[in-house]
C-alpha cells in the first residue's frame, strides 16, 4: 500500500473519484458540509493545515483522509469496506500527523471504530458537544494542539462551551 499526499492538480483531476469513493464507502457518516467542501475546495499549497492524503493498493483507492485548517474546518477519514480492521485508518492518521504539526477530528460517540482508530494513533479527547445530527460528538486532537484553537472556532463547527474536557483529556489505556 502506498500513501500519497495529493497535489492541487491531482485533486482537480480525481475529484469525481474521491467523491464517488466517499459515497460508496463513507457509510453516510460524512457530513454534507464535508462533501460540499471536497466538491469545491481549491487546494492552495500555501494554505496551512489543509491536506488530502490517500491510500492506494496498486492503483486502487482504498483510503482517504482529508483535512482543512488542521481539522478545525473539516476532517474526515474513509476506508474501503474491504480494507477495514486492517490498520489502514491508523496508518493514514499517523501519516497525516507527520504532515501537520497539529490535527483535530470530530467523531460521533456511537462510532466506536473511528474513536478507537484515532485514540490508538495518539489523539486525545478534548471537547464534547452535540454534533450536526444532534448526536454526542467528541473533538479529538493530536500534536501541538491548544485550547485556544478550539475557542476560536465558530458555532458552525459544532463547538460549545458545555462539557469542557480539557481539564481531564481522556486516553485509551
Amino acid at each position: 500500500m502506498n500513501l500519497l499526499t495529493l497535489t492541487p492538480s491531482q485533486v482537480e483531476r480525481n475529484r469525481h473519484l474521491l467523491l464517488k469513493f466517499i459515497r460508496q464507502h463513507g457509510d453516510n457518516r460524512i457530513t454534507r458540509r464535508a462533501v460540499h467542501w471536497l466538491k469545491t475546495v481549491r487546494l492552495d499549497p500555501r494554505e496551512d493545515g489543509t491536506r488530502i492524503l490517500v491510500a492506494l493498493d496498486e492503483k486502487k483507492l482504498v483510503g482517504l483522509f482529508a483535512v482543512a485548517a488542521y481539522g478545525l474546518k473539516e476532517a474526515f477519514l474513509v476506508i474501503h469496506r474491504d480494507c477495514r480492521s486492517m490498520g489502514m485508518g491508523r496508518q493514514l492518521s499517523e501519516a497525516m500527523q507527520q504532515l501537520l504539526p497539529k490535527l483535530y477530528v470530530r467523531v460521533a460517540l456511537d462510532h466506536a471504530a473511528s474513536l478507537r482508530c484515532f485514540m490508538h494513533s495518539g489523539f486525545v479527547g478534548v471537547k464534547l458537544f452535540d454534533g450536526p445530527t444532534g448526536k454526542p460528538t467528541l473533538y479529538l486532537a493530536a500534536g501541538e494542539w491548544s485550547k485556544a484553537d478550539l475557542a476560536g472556532c465558530s458555532s458552525e463547527s459544532g463547538i460549545s462551551d458545555q462539557d469542557d474536557l480539557f481539564a481531564k483529556s481522556i486516553r485509551l489505556p
